[in-house]
């Protein structure tokens, strides 16, 4: 009884590496040759988190949401989340994206344990997980 319950587990472990894996690959695949998004939003958060280190200017608020007259503002870790890899990168957005992807994988994660909580059912949460790991919206959102 117990080897069959301690196959299970490695089987369950062995898929959801499998599932982080392919989605790791899949979001490094997405900005292999240097395919990465670099627009003015992109710009301003990679100067803004590289002076919080190179200028140490510590930053309390994030940038303003669109439309809201400078009234709703972003929070602020994502520029400490970036920051001492654009530093170490020395201003790559690829590897900053690489490292993005990486984080990205908590989120598959979670999923997967949110789908085995909410349906009582390990097969649902591997499905949901795999489902979020191939999604082209998540690896978009990843990088």
């Amino acid at each position: 009884m117990l080897n069959k319950k301690n196959s299970k587990n490695k089987l369950k472990n062995c898929l959801i590496i499998l599932i982080l894996l392919l989605a790791f690959i899949l979001r490094i695949f997405s900005i292999s040759d240097n395919h990465v998004f670099f627009f003015f939003d992109q710009a301003r958060d990679a100067v803004i988190s590289t002076s919080i280190i190179n200028d140490k200017d510590l930053k309390i608020m994030g940038p303003s949401v669109s439309g809201t007259n400078d009234s709703l503002y972003h929070g602020v870790f994502y520029y400490y989340l970036i920051a001492p890899i654009y530093v170490i990168s020395k201003g790559s957005p690829f590897i900053v994206s690489v490292y993005l992807s990486a984080i990205s994988l908590i989120g598959i994660f979670v999923t997967y344990k949110l789908g085995k909580m909410v349906f009582k059912s390990e097969s649902i949460g591997l499905l949901a997980a795999f489902f979020q790991s191939i999604s082209v919206i998540s690896i978009n959102q990843a990088t």
